[in-house]
């Protein structure tokens, strides 16, 4: 009777073990999950936030632009953390002053790639390809697409991509050359530099019309990082004379992709 009895309160025993143990991991469960949730919540304040800051940011330096102060060209600008604030990094990039692959003459892309190390023969040919392209197809929506379409192999498209945007125009801003273009222009008739290049001689006349890519890396107080590409159109004169034309997010691109 009492070894019955014994077996019993053991059986007894191990079954509130079981349920505590059952308990515990779902309570576990439960508390992951809510931390979970207001972990996602938290994430998504701080991407409100910093694409707020990203715009706020822009319109601030479109405001600059048209009332012509003078704006770092292609210097990387870096606002410190004050108060726990976010850390912006911030680049304006002249898009004026690269080769456009929708808008650039045959002429000034086969100097480029001459210039890049193909020969004289491909180089020509190239150039017409991608002319025919973009008449014919469709125009590029990404510069990656000479390499991926195969016009250029992957070396040189490396040597390329600081040169080259997407938002330029027909006419060059020869104030803030690629060095590749800088380069390119010895390759080209004196007629020809004056066609595709507007050639200012002094820093201080303000910004050519067209359009600038502004580069923001957002560190939030946490210590994400928030990168953003802006596309900004200045048309001094005009009654918008600046707007935002595209606000992406995006990794930062040391190579100037566009």
């Amino acid at each position: 009777m009492t070894d019955r009895r014994d077996a019993e309160a053991g059986f007894a025993l191990i079954t509130v073990l079981w349920a505590v143990i059952l308990i515990s991991v779902f309570v576990i469960l439960i508390l992951r999950s809510g931390t979970g949730d207001s972990l996602a919540l938290t994430h998504d304040q701080e991407d409100r936030q910093a694409r707020a800051l990203a715009l706020g940011e822009a319109n601030h330096i479109m405001a600059q632009m048209i009332a012509g102060e003078e704006i770092p060209i292609a210097q990387e600008v870096a606002l410190p953390r004050k108060s726990g604030k976010p850390i912006h990094l911030t680049a304006l990039f002249p898009e004026v002053s690269k080769l456009d692959v929708n808008r650039a003459d045959a002429t000034l892309i086969r100097a480029v790639l001459e210039e890049s190390g193909m020969g004289q023969i491909d180089a020509r040919e190239t150039a017409e390809r991608i002319v025919n392209y973009r008449a014919t197809v469709a125009p590029f929506q990404d510069i990656r697409e000479l390499e991926s379409l195969g016009f250029v192999s992957a070396a040189t498209f490396r040597i390329l991509a600081p040169a080259l945007t997407r938002y330029g125009g027909t006419v060059i801003d020869a104030r803030y050359l690629p060095d590749l273009l800088q380069r390119s222009l010895r390759r080209l008739k004196p007629s020809d530099r004056q066609a595709f290049f507007h050639a200012a001689e002094a820093k201080d006349k303000g910004l050519t019309a067209g359009n600038y890519r502004l580069d923001q890396t957002i560190t939030m107080s946490a210590g994400r990082e928030f990168d953003y590409h802006t596309i900004i159109r200045f048309r001094p004169g005009f009654a918008t004379p600046a707007e935002i034309i595209e606000h992406r997010p995006g990794n930062r691109s040391p190579d100037g992709i566009s």
